[in-house]
């Protein structure tokens, strides 16, 4: 079960990334007026960061542990 345990938060973990790269973009977007330039860039670096995230809980480490 241990080994199971970060795998059962990986959805959600993956959507809060991405909304808040896109929630970061949008009050952006609305304080400097570049709509929609700076939402998709949000989006794109939550969506770069939430990936990261989920290659280091899937993918094993090379170094043995975990």
């Amino acid at each position: 079960m241990r080994k199971v345990g970060p795998l059962l938060s990986l959805g959600l973990n993956f959507a809060v990334t991405v909304g808040i790269g896109t929630a970061a973009g949008y009050w952006l977007d609305r304080r400097f007026k570049t709509s929609p330039w700076l939402l998709l860039g949000g989006m794109a670096l939550g969506l770069v960061a939430a990936f990261v995230g989920f290659f280091k809980v899937v993918m094993p480490s090379k170094d043995g542990k975990s």
